[in-house]
């Protein structure tokens, strides 16, 4: 039985770890693409855009997601409590990209462009 669970759980790294170095192989692939594409000062452009919202992403997450996996096996209702959970961020994000839209420019209208950022959120 142990046998058989450490063959299970190796094979659920390997697969993980797998899924992991593709994920960045396309991710870097993705990026030296878009840079020759574009120019440096557009790409520069972007990068900034999709800084600015990932790194913003915490106020929306809040470790929501953490907490979920570790409470969902022992709540009585899992399904109300992910979709209680789910409505939260939903209406936190709704603000959240308003917020940022709206916010942005007005720190540096040259980089923080309206348009690209609807596309990032």
């Amino acid at each position: 039985m142990i046998q058989w669970l450490n063959k299970k759980i190796i094979k659920r790294v390997f697969s993980y770890s797998v899924a992991m170095v593709l994920t960045q192989i396309f991710m870097m692939a993705y990026t030296i693409i878009l840079m020759w594409w574009l120019s440096p000062e557009k790409y520069g452009i972007i990068a900034a855009n999709y800084a600015a919202i990932v790194m913003m992403t915490f106020i929306i997450n809040w470790g929501f997601n953490e907490w979920l996996v570790k409470t969902i096996p022992t709540a009585e209702h899992p399904s109300v409590l992910t979709g209680s959970v789910i409505r939260f961020k939903i209406i936190v994000g709704i603000f959240w990209a308003i917020g940022l839209w709206a916010i942005l420019p007005f720190i540096q209208p040259g980089i923080y462009q309206r348009g690209l950022l609807v596309i990032i959120i």
